[in-house]
């Protein structure tokens, strides 16, 4: 796929950010997000809202684009055909399995690139699945690097 100038300036001055921004953006397609959204809430439906379109916003302040979901709603791109306190009861109403589904889903996503990028690594201890945590937000156990580890056995037993 050839890339716009624009895009190409970008790609040749900051490979890791414009990366990232491509990989989110192909992960989480608004068509995709609506899609996954109907198959997998349980009570709550859409109507006006998009479930793409509360993601968009959250993304916004999680990026730190914006410093509020207010923020977010008055500076949309799109109209959104909703008032902000529509949007605020959305987020508020959000089932927990949702976000815990959407935890899987990015995964799954994740999981698609990195195995078609032949990017997959070897584990870091055979039968445990090793997760790495950003000791800055931990206020760090690692003096040396920064991080604090956890080794989980792959497979529970009892």
């Amino acid at each position: 796929m050839l890339l716009n100038p624009l895009l190409e300036r970008f790609a040749e001055h900051f490979p890791i950010p414009t990366m990232a921004r491509a990989v989110l953006e192909r992960s989480f397609h608004p068509d995709q997000l609506n899609a996954w959204f109907e198959q997998t809430a349980q009570s709550q439906y859409t109507r006006h809202l998009l479930f793409s379109t509360l993601f968009d916003l959250m993304m916004q302040v999680v990026t730190r684009q914006q410093p509020s979901i207010h923020a977010a709603y008055q500076g949309a791109r799109e109209d959104i055909p909703v008032t902000r306190k529509a949007v605020y009861d959305k987020l508020n109403g959000l089932e927990p399995e949702i976000s815990a589904a959407l935890v899987g889903y990015s995964a799954e996503q994740a999981g698609r690139v990195i195995t078609s990028l032949e990017a997959t690594r070897t584990p870091l201890l055979r039968d445990y699945r090793v997760k790495i945590l950003d000791g800055n937000a931990l206020g760090g156990r690692d003096r040396l690097s920064g991080r604090t580890w956890c080794a989980l056995p792959l497979h529970r037993q009892g």
